[in-house]
């Protein structure tokens, strides 16, 4: 009787191809790395910071995504349509490999330069 209920629970468990929709707070905190990652890669890469520590995470959570990811997205990182989760879950986590340091918040997506000489930050009067 007990591997009778076994089998019959195992029957509504989703296949391993599939994935569970997924959370809104999670989609929009992978919209977010998406748009952060557009900014800094709009950096000169002389100028820019190293690669922010705080896209471990959501590049984790696609990396455990089956499927592909939605058209827009694949788009704003500069894959091909169709990329599977995996494949942005690598684009973001070889950002971070190899890296010694990571930027402070204030410093990203771009290093800090000089500051302007003179009164030219000034407020005008």
């Amino acid at each position: 009787m007990r591997i009778a209920a076994f089998v019959v629970s195992l029957h509504h468990l989703p296949l391993i191809d599939e994935s569970p929709p997924m959370h809104p707070a999670a989609q929009s905190q992978l919209d977010r790395v998406i748009d952060e990652y557009q900014r800094w890669m709009a950096v000169p890469e002389d100028q820019r910071s190293p690669a922010p520590g705080w896209w471990w995470g959501p590049a984790m959570a696609l990396h455990g995504m089956a499927g592909s990811i939605p058209a827009g997205w694949s788009q704003r990182l500069g894959l091909a349509e169709g990329a599977s989760a995996a494949d942005a879950a690598q684009l973001l986590l070889d950002t971070l490999s190899g890296q010694t340091q990571l930027p402070w918040p204030e410093q990203f997506p771009r290093r800090y330069g000089p500051m302007p000489s003179g009164d030219a930050g000034a407020p005008q009067t």
